[in-house]
């Protein structure tokens, strides 16, 4: 049940490249043409965005529990095997703002 090392995200996105010149039938159509290179521009579409603060700080942790139970049973000229399995998985990631606050 380790905790794993801290790690640091870079948040970037997709944003309006132009707000007054913006296609805005774009946000109608399906995302695997939304995404095109055609509609990635600084006129009419959108672009890659990067805020400022690139490096975010976070923890991630995961714990997984697992147990397996079987059993074989002879029933006349057939043998069955069976089984229960039961998991129990944790998983959580905390971010941190750039004053290092939750």
């Amino acid at each position: 049940m380790n905790e794993g090392p801290q790690l640091h995200a870079r948040n970037i996105g997709y944003a309006i490249s132009n707000v007054m010149s913006f296609n805005w039938n774009l946000t109608y159509q399906p995302v695997d043409s939304l995404f095109q290179d055609k509609n990635i521009n600084y006129t009419d579409g959108s672009k890659w965005m990067n805020p400022p603060i690139s490096l975010i700080p976070m923890m991630q942790v995961n714990r997984l529990y697992a147990a397996y139970v079987g059993i074989n049973l002879p029933f006349r000229k057939l043998k069955i095997y069976t089984g229960l399995r039961v998991e129990k998985n944790l998983q959580s990631l905390d971010g941190f703002d750039e004053n290092g606050a939750p």
